[in-house]
């Protein structure tokens, strides 16, 4: 069981899960959820194109997009993990993403049980 808000949360898997079927023409996609103290752990992991540290740093930033090839791709805004990150803020949570460039990308969510109120 998590505490948060079921669409948002929904919402940062179906992101997650996207991306990393956007960005794997060959290979596998896992997706894991776990218990690691008091918090729920999501990951999801591929074996895509992967992204260089500089992506990773600015993969979070709005309207950017690690893969320049997609830049005039239509319907996509670069705004997707700006919004995951947001939202795995607001329930307290953290957002931690390993990855090399032509190996993958894991990208690891926990949520921690309780929340703090501000």
């Amino acid at each position: 069981m998590v505490l948060g808000d079921q669409d948002r949360l929904t919402q940062v898997l179906f992101n997650l899960i996207n991306n990393a079927i956007q960005f794997t023409q060959k290979g596998q996609i896992k997706v894991s959820v776990g218990r690691q103290g008091n918090a729920t752990i999501f990951t999801v992991s591929d074996t895509g194109i992967g992204m260089t540290a500089e992506q990773v740093d600015n993969v979070f930033e709005r309207y950017y997009k690690a893969d320049p090839s997609r830049m005039s791709t239509k319907g996509e805004s670069g705004i997707g993990m700006a919004i995951v990150k947001q939202i795995v803020t607001l329930h307290d949570g953290d957002i931690t993403i390993d990855s090399t460039p032509k190996v993958g990308t894991t990208i690891t969510v926990t949520i921690p049980d309780q929340q703090t109120v501000n």
